[in-house]
């Protein structure tokens, strides 16, 4: 009987979920791993932040690449001055959203070297997607602009 009740006890408190602490820890480990470290360095280098720059400009601003690189400078510089609220906004979220388990596989998947290779190569994959689509975007925002401004003015 002590068997079955031992047994029965072992298998609640495996179903139980878990508690915020071993959530958070997984969520310190998971943003903390040296390739989530150095996607959010690349995101927030200065070289990034003049690419983005200079995508979010209109055709006719016409800037000089030094303008453009001063202007990534002072960017990443303020990023990184945030880098710290995100990276609470990133814990606060995955806390949120994922669960103990969800978390285990994406630290066992980044932890491989597949996983970390993969998580390189997002960040200059969402920078050629961006920059293959924003030209797109923004000329759809500037061909709907007439119709915007209608009904903000209705």
């Amino acid at each position: 009987m002590r068997r079955f009740v031992f047994a029965a006890a072992l298998a609640l408190t495996a179903a139980l979920p878990a508690t915020a602490d071993e959530l958070e820890n997984l969520v310190d480990q998971y943003v903390n791993l040296p390739s989530n470290q150095s996607m959010l360095d690349s995101m927030l280098s200065p070289e990034m932040m003049a690419q983005q720059i200079a995508m979010s400009m209109p055709p006719e601003a016409n800037l000089s690449d030094d303008k453009i690189a001063r202007l990534g400078d002072l960017m990443a510089g303020k990023m990184q001055e945030l880098r710290p609220d995100m990276v609470e906004a990133m814990k606060t979220a995955m806390v949120a959203h994922f669960t103990t388990e969800e978390l285990e596989a994406l630290l066992e998947f980044y932890q491989k070297d597949a996983g970390a290779s993969a998580m390189s190569k997002m960040q200059p994959y969402m920078a050629d997607f961006t920059a293959q689509i924003m030209p797109k975007f923004s000329a759809m925002q500037q061909q709907m602009l007439p119709e915007i401004i209608a009904i903000i003015e209705e």
